[in-house]
């Protein structure tokens, strides 16, 4: 990318400095090198004090960052098109983007967004009863859309033991013939593009 930009007379470099930065926090964690969030951040802190202009520059993950730091302007989209659902950009709009997004309107009525509280207890780097609670919302609280699809669907877990959990409950149940309703949902989501990952 940096030859062709130093041919270039003009120069536009798209990207969002409010979307994750890339890292090495999971790979990190999968090696083993470091235990948790807080060995990775003073890590990471390591001689901040100094600061060269020039290597600030090099260090740069980014083309974004470099250009970030070298104060290229800056010009916004103004239209979030990627959220199905105003409310999925909401909290991000106000927190990071000063309100300027405008959402896509909702194609039909429906909560994108729900909390619900299970109580349960992290044991042995997993949730037994949020497992529960997972398999319980595919199978009672996701329903076909109007056009008789089911709607895409992603569980993302807190760590990679729970992932393994709930997708062995979800294997679990093809054993009984009484879950034959929700192994066939599941095998529809899945068609749907039904993920589960940490």
């Amino acid at each position: 990318n940096l030859p062709a930009l130093l041919k270039g007379k003009q120069i536009i470099i798209a990207g969002d400095e409010h979307q994750m930065p890339p890292s090495n926090y999971f790979s990190k964690i999968f090696d083993g090198t470091i235990d948790d969030e807080d060995d990775f951040e003073e890590e990471n802190d390591k001689d901040e004090n100094y600061i060269d202009r020039d290597d600030l520059l090099l260090s740069c993950e980014s083309l974004l960052d470099f250009a970030g730091e070298l104060s290229f302007e800056k010009r916004y989209l103004d239209f979030h098109y990627r959220s199905k659902h105003p409310y999925l950009i909401d909290f991000s709009n106000h927190a990071f983007y000063n309100k300027r997004l405008k959402p896509l309107p909702n194609n039909f009525d429906y909560t994108p967004i729900k909390y619900i509280q299970v109580n349960g207890t992290y044991s042995d780097h997993s949730n037994e009863r949020e497992a529960e609670a997972v398999l319980s919302i595919i199978e009672h609280n996701i329903h076909r859309l109007p056009n008789g699809e089911y709607p895409s669907v992603g569980i993302a877990t807190f760590n990679i033991a729970q992932r393994n959990l709930i997708k062995s409950k979800i294997l679990e149940r093809q054993k009984f013939e009484r879950f034959a309703a929700f192994n066939q949902k599941i095998v529809e989501l899945e068609e749907a593009g039904l993920f589960v990952k940490n």
